[in-house]
């Protein structure tokens, strides 16, 4: 637990604050871990815009996403469809043979102690 706290361009101060308080070493001294518990959190600058009471009441309403219209390229689609068809045909395949999971390294000591308990998961011939 030591070394430095690298924190990516552009955070802001209060974030940045924010996150050294929660990961403080001396669990005494944490954001959040004396005996007004979260209260210290939400009392945050980071917070700062928050309604507590507000946010409890659900009274947020959440933006929703701007999405671009993309027009359709029919070979694209054309190629999506066939995708699907192939993986569909090979994950019919697999679920036909209906195999045992195979192990990579069972011939690992610590691995071959472990599968002694578990003969489905043994390694297949093919």
């Amino acid at each position: 637990m030591k070394g430095k706290l690298f924190v990516p361009k552009g955070m802001s101060k209060d974030s940045i604050g924010l996150v050294a308080k929660l990961l403080n070493r001396n669990s005494q001294l944490r954001l959040g871990s004396g005996p007004r518990d979260a209260e210290e959190i939400k009392e945050h600058p980071f917070f700062a815009d928050i309604d507590w009471a507000k946010l409890e009441r659900r009274e947020y309403q959440l933006p929703l996403p701007e999405f671009e219209e993309v027009p359709l390229d029919p070979q694209q689609a054309e190629e999506f469809a066939n995708d699907e068809k192939r993986f569909a045909s090979r994950r019919k395949e697999l679920k036909d043979k209906n195999r045992p999971y195979r192990i990579v390294d069972n011939k690992h000591p610590k691995v071959a102690e472990q599968l002694k308990n578990f003969p489905q998961l043994e390694e297949t011939d093919d």
